[in-house]
């Protein structure tokens, strides 16, 4: 996981292989995005597709 300087999650690796390709199986990142309280407010996966809460 990564964080941001006030030690929010910002983006998360799924199924992380050291040294591996970013592929469909492997290194996958989704990023978070929080609005100036901390909450989420949207969330872009590997393809960079955006959601967005609320």
């Amino acid at each position: 996981m990564n964080y941001d300087e006030v030690e929010w999650v910002v983006a998360t690796t799924a199924n992380y292989v050291d040294g591996g390709l970013t592929v469909a199986q492997t290194n996958v990142t989704t990023t978070t995005i929080y609005d100036g309280l901390g909450q989420v407010v949207a969330t872009a996966d590997a393809t960079d597709a955006m959601t967005a809460m609320g």
